[in-house]
Parts: structure tokens; sequence; C-alpha cells
């Protein structure tokens, strides 16, 4: 019994294995709309193993049955090996009810759709595609074929479209006019020099960055949240029709100016590396990225931004910062700036880290020097904002130590430099006072600039010297010597000026010196001879009267040479050039009406001051009387010498001299007609 149950087994064996041996290689049969698994169908073997995921019988035949419900394929490469990348995805036309298809990080040259009507979402990107043809999927709402090497994408017929990711292709142009569903867009990376989406108002995110951007437009664009046009040549750019914009990236653009303040939901803003040199962050209470690096922007005010969490800001012309409402800050960058102080006591959330940038601060201007017995003396406590007590060392600027002959005073901040040890700059460091770090400086480069000391020393060098200019080293100072009068000196007792001494050479006033260095220049004095009477220089009009109330000037004559001319006084007193002019005419001074009209009621001594002429030495006055009267209604403005009647004289307000003048010349006119009439009457 038992034998027989095992040969009828073996039997049955037998039969199933001859069974399976006349099958082999007999062609496999498909019902019409199947579709066979074979080379044919599917040529590569990497797609083709995916598809028989899909043959749920394992007959090698995808059924129309099966086909129906297969919506979904999802063949990625990811990280798979490179031999196990599909190449090609021919076969997947014959999956007409697919609504999503995934085929991206492959090998994929070319990608034919046209026949899956039904696709929503189309993920292609990380392939080798240059074209893709997508105007049969009416039905396609999201598509993703960034990091391709697309030169055209026509989505002219895909109304439906609301997220677009083309993002690192070829594209020159893309018209999404067409896709007013359209929430999502990232063009970025390709080669557009426009782009209008000025129909896409449903639009949330906007990125087109790393194109050839000129301009953008996103005045229609009122739901828009995010906006990255970063690295194009936008010159301008409106957002003030964007409320509701939390995420704004322009960096690396051509902007000379940004508009943020009806932007007050706005979080994140990154626009380093524009031409901004003014940013207005006041209104944007809820900011809690600030990136403005590499800008031209001389203030920041921080102070509303209380929630401010990362603030970068370096590279640009900063000179003073202040980030004590700030609490929230857990990273700062402000290096390459103009600071000269910071305090960060506050900002007990910062982290204690050397990511912390301070460095590389630059004063704006040089520190200037005073010049004191061959000590320049440089004083930190006239750089604006600087606590002199928080800093905690001084180096040359190269890093060296300061040399021998150089000394920083840290109590009164004053720096001392040797004329003969000349420094170009020193770098501080400054306590910035991190309660996490305490030893975080910031350093400070100061440009030292030297300076040298024109003056005017009134006593052949041993007086105090009057400072007239400091110099900076490396330029030149021109001079005009001044007249003796314009300097306020007193003359030492018994002696005349001689000259001006520059550099050991002679010069006299008026004339023009131009100096480099420290330079001191004195006024040379002589002993005067008294003068005799060859110096009394003679006043050609004695008394000159002039009445009160008059415009016009009062003149003395002088019989000196014009060219000698020193001074005149007035009351025993120097009269300033600007009351008076003189002119030839051996020596004119005519008295200006301002300086006149100063003067009292009464007789005032005038002398005029010259110098003697030839080989003799002194000096010689001529002298008068400057008289002032009271103006009287019947005068006329004149003046009168009361010597001299042959001299014409300048108006003031006598005219007693002109009618004595009248009188003689009609006595002489009638004693002429009297001899002409008798002479007339003897011939006949």
């Amino acid at each position: 019994m038992t034998n027989n149950k095992r040969k009828t087994g073996l039997f049955l064996v037998f039969l199933i294995a001859l069974s399976f041996l006349l099958n082999i290689g007999k062609p496999v049969h498909a019902a019409e709309g199947d579709v066979i698994i074979n080379e044919t169908n599917f040529p590569d073997a990497n797609f083709r193993s995916i598809v028989e995921q899909y043959d749920t019988d394992g007959d090698k035949i995808l059924q129309v049955n099966e086909l129906s419900v297969i919506t979904v394929i999802d063949c990625k490469g990811g990280l798979v090996a490179d031999e196990q990348k599909i190449a090609d995805l021919k076969g997947i036309e014959h999956f007409t009810a697919l609504e999503e298809l995934n085929c991206s990080y492959n090998k994929l040259t070319s990608l034919d759709v046209s026949k899956n009507a039904a696709l929503q979402n189309l993920i292609c990107d990380f392939n080798q595609l240059t074209l893709l043809d997508i105007s049969k999927n009416a039905a396609l709402q999201n598509l993703i074929c960034r990091y391709n090497q697309l030169v055209s994408l026509d989505v002219s017929n895909n109304s439906a479209l609301q997220y677009l990711d083309c993002d690192s292709n070829q594209l020159s142009l893309l018209d999404v006019s067409n896709n007013a569903a359209l929430q999502y867009l990232d063009c970025s990376s390709n080669q557009l020099t426009s782009i209008d989406v000025s129909n896409n108002v449903a639009l949330l995110d906007l990125y087109c960055s790393n194109n050839q951007l000129s301009s953008l437009d996103v005045s229609k664009n009122v739901t828009l949240q995010n906006l990255n046009c970063s690295n194009n040549q936008i010159v301008s750019l409106d957002i003030s029709q964007n409320a509701a914009l939390e995420h704004l990236s322009c960096h690396r653009n051509q902007l000379t100016s940004l508009d943020i303040s009806k932007n007050n939901a706005l979080a994140y803003l990154y626009c380093a590396n524009n031409q901004l040199s003014s940013l207005d962050v006041s209104k944007n209470v809820a900011l809690l990225d600030l990136f403005c690096t590499n800008n031209q922007l001389s203030s920041l005010d921080v102070s509303n931004n209380v929630v401010l969490r990362n603030l970068s800001c370096f590279n640009n012309q900063l000179t003073s910062l202040d980030v004590k409402n700030n609490t929230e800050l857990r990273w700062l960058g402000c290096g390459n700036n103009k600071l000269t102080s910071l305090d960060l006591s506050n900002n007990i959330n910062l982290v204690a880290n050397d990511e912390i940038d301070l460095s590389n601060q630059i004063y704006p201007t040089a520190l200037f020097s005073t010049l004191n017995n061959n000590i320049y003396h440089f004083d930190l406590t006239s750089i604006p904002d600087l606590n002199i007590a928080n800093i905690t060392d001084v180096k040359q600027s190269d890093g060296n130590l300061l040399p021998e002959g150089v000394v920083y005073n840290k109590a009164n901040g004053i720096l001392t430099v040797d004329s003969s040890k000349k420094i170009k700059g020193i770098t501080y460091d400054y306590d910035v006072k991190i309660g996490q770090n305490p030893l975080k400086r910031m350093d400070v480069t100061v440009n030292l600039a030297y300076r040298f000391n024109v003056s005017l020393n009134p006593n052949n060098g041993i007086e105090s010297p009057q400072l007239i200019a400091e110099v900076k080293e490396g330029e030149s100072y021109t001079y005009i010597l001044p007249k003796l009068a314009d300097c306020n000196f007193t003359t030492p007792a018994g002696e005349i000026f001689k000259a001006w001494e520059v550099n050991g050479i002679e010069k006299q006033p008026g004339d023009t010196v131009t100096v480099t260095e420290h330079t001191e220049i004195k006024a040379l004095w002589e002993v005067a001879t008294a003068p005799s009477e060859s110096f009394e220089f003679e006043m050609l009009e004695k008394i000159v009267v002039w009445i009160m109330g008059s415009d016009q000037p009062a003149s003395f004559t002088s019989s000196a040479e014009f060219t000698d001319f020193l001074y005149v006084l007035v009351d025993g007193k120097l009269v300033d050039e600007t009351d008076y002019e003189v002119k030839e005419g051996s020596t004119i001074v005519s008295f200006k009406s301002r300086f006149l009209k100063a003067l009292s009621e009464g007789q005032h001594p005038v002398e005029i001051v010259s110098k003697a002429s030839g080989s003799s030495r002194g000096i010689g006055g001529a002298k008068g009387i400057l008289d002032i009267r009271a103006q009287v209604a019947s005068e006329t403005v004149k003046v009168t010498p009361s010597s001299q009647p042959t001299k014409t004289l300048p108006r003031t307000g006598e005219s007693s001299g002109l009618n004595q003048w009248l009188i003689v010349l009609l006595i002489s006119a009638g004693g002429l007609l009297y001899v002409v009439r008798k002479k007339k009457v003897s011939k006949q």
C-alpha cells in the first residue's frame, strides 16, 4: 500500500515537470488592452523591473484591470547605484490612469508624457532632459523639472498648474500669463531677462534668483509671502503692495534704496551686496533675521526690532551701532565697519564663540596731532562715543608693539609720539562687555595724521609764537605775509619793523611763501634812529573838516613817498587798514566814512607814518588835524583846508573856502571887464 502511494506521487511530479518543459519557449499571449512586460514595451531593464512590481498575478502581463488602478509610479533614482538609474522611460505611455509620476534622479534625456492625460503631479528633476512637452497634460497641477538642461518650457496649456519648479535649467523665456492658479513659482538659475507675474495674483512664493533680471513687478501679487530675487541686476524694487511678505531675499542686485515700511509682517530680510546708503527697519518689528552686509550704510537703527535674533551688517560704513534693545540677539556680525565702540552688555543671549565677528573696524578719519616741543600728541578722547576706560590694549596698526618713544596713557587717553619715532597708526582692543565671553574684543584701527605748525613770532623768535595753521604732513601751506598792522604785535620800544624771516630768508609784507614743514615766521626789528627835521614829512592839508552824517571820505596827503608808507595814527592809535585807503600822489590816505562816523565831534590828531627814503635810517610822520563838526543846515558837504588854499580837497561838510574863492573870482572878472572897456574908450 505504501509503495503504491509512493509510485503515484512520483508519477504526478513527473507529469508536472513534463508540462513545464513542454511550455518553455511558448509566446505569452495578451488580450486586447493588456501590455506584455518585455524588452519591446519596456526597453530599459531598470524601469522594467519597477513595472514588474505592478504585475499582481506575476504573469508578465499588465492587464487592463491592473493598468486602470495604477495612479502613482515612483521610480526615482535617489541613492541607488548609477547602473540602476533609468535612462529610458519608454512604456510610461501605457499608464493612462497615471496621476503622479516621480522619475527624478535618473539619467533621462527624454520624457514623453503625452499619453498621460490624467497626470496631476510630475517630478522629473535631476535628469538630463533638454525637452519636456506637457501640452497634453491639462490636468497637471504640480511640475518639478529642476536641474535639467531645458532650453524651453511651454506651460500655456496648463491652466490648472499651481506649483512650478523649473530651477537650474537654461530657460531664456518663461510665459506664465495663462497660469492664474499658480501659487508657487521657482525659476531660479536660468537665463531669464524678464518675468511677468502680473496675472499670477494667487502667487504665494516667487523664486527668480540667479537670472539676468533688470526689473521685477510684484505689485499685483498682494498675497505674496516669500520673494527671492537675489543675484540679478535689479536697480529698484517696489514691495509696497506686498503687505503679507514674510521673507525677502534681494541680495546681490544693484539696489540703491529699499522701502520696507509697508511690510510689517517681514521676518527675514536678506539685502546684502547692494548699493544701499540707508535702510529703515523701524516698522518691521517682527524681524528675526537681518542681513545687510556689503552695502554703503552709514547708520542702522535696530532699536525697534526687539525680537531680532541674527544681525549681519559686515562691510558697511557704520560709525555706531546700538543693540542694547535687541536682547534676543543670538548672532552678530558687524566687522569691517567704522565703529569705534560697542556695548553688548545687554545681549545676554549672544552665542559665546568666535563666530561673533567684530573685527577690522577702521576709524573713518585720521586722528590729527598737536605738536609741542617735538612731541606729537594724539587725543583718543576726541573719537566720538569712545569710552577710553574700555580700551584694554594699544599696538601699532601692523600688529607690532608700540616702539620706544611712543606711549599711550590709559588714564587720559593721550598717545604721545616722539618726532623721531613716528608710526603710521594704532589699533586698540575694545572690551564690548559680553558676559558669556569676557575676553571678546573689538579691534579698531586709527590712522595717525601728523601736522606741522605754521606760526608767527612777534619778536625775533624770543616770544611765544602765534599759531597760524596746523598742516597735515605731506601737504603744503601757502601764506601771504601780513602787514604789521594786521598782527596785533606790540612794537618793541625804540625799534621799527624790518622784515619777516622765513627759514632764514628775509621777506617783506605781501610776499607769498609756501612751507612744507614746521615753520616759525619771525618778525625782525631794528633800532630806529631818532627822526630829524628832514624826517618831518609835510602834511599838505593841515586841517581837514568833516561834517557828521556825511558819506564822503576825509583825505590827507603826506609828502612822503607812497612806497615808504607804514601806517596811520588817529588820536595816537593805530588805524586798521580796513578803515582807510592809501594811494599814490605822494601818500594820500582817505578815511572811510564808517570810521569817521565812529569818532566824536571835535579835533583829532592825524599822523601818517612813513620810512625815510634813500640811505637815511628812521621813520617820520606827516601831522594834521581831523576836525569833525556837527552838521549845520546852511552848510554844504565839503572838506576845506584851512591852509594851502590852492589845493582841491575831497568833499566833506565845509564850504567857506569855496565862497572866498568865488568872491575873488568875481572881483577879478569885474576888474578885467573895466580894463577892456577903458581900452575901447581910449581908441574911440
